[in-house]
Order: structure tokens, then sequence, then C-alpha cells
């Protein structure tokens, strides 16, 4: 007789959207604006972040700019409303 065994198949799906939300756009310029850094827990986002923070506050008069970090890409951003209260986004993805 065979032997059986069980496997368990998981499908990675994203969380159901509550309500779809939709872009504001591109801003028109980039001086005074606040802008978010968003990194997502992989290696070197900081190296990339560090460079594109010097470069911007070199180039645009009064940007702001607010540093986050998840600690591991794998789970949710529960700083999300902080990170979205900015005019701009950028977020790190991959090394």
């Amino acid at each position: 007789m065979a032997d059986t065994k069980t496997v368990r198949l998981l499908v990675p799906r994203p969380p159901r959207f509550v309500r779809q939300l939709e872009s504001s756009g591109h801003p028109v310029e980039l001086n005074n604006l606040a802008v978010s850094l968003l990194a997502n827990g992989k290696e070197s986002a900081d190296i990339f972040f560090d460079r594109f923070q010097e470069l911007f506050s070199a180039r645009f008069s009064g940007i702001k700019i607010r540093r986050f970090r998840k600690p591991l890409h794998s789970i949710p951003c529960d700083f999300l409303a902080e990170v979205a209260a900015c005019d701009l986004v950028v977020n790190a993805t991959a090394e």
C-alpha cells in the first residue's frame, strides 16, 4: 500500500482592500515638499536613501525629508498613515 501524505498548499495573496485609493498625481515642483523615504527592510536601502537625501536637499529648497524603516520586508507597515501624510513617498523595495 502506498504511503499517502497531506500537502498543504499556501497561495500568497494580498489582503482585500476596503476601498480603492487613487493616486494624487505628480507634484509640479519639489520645493517646500515633505518627502517620505520608506525602507522595507532590505539591505542597502539606507545607502540609497542617504544619497537621495543628500541630492534632494541640495537641489530643492525647503524640502523636508522623513525616513521610515520596516524591520522586515514581509510584514505590514504599521505606520503607513505617517508615511502617507507627506507630499511624496519613495519606497526602496530591493537591493
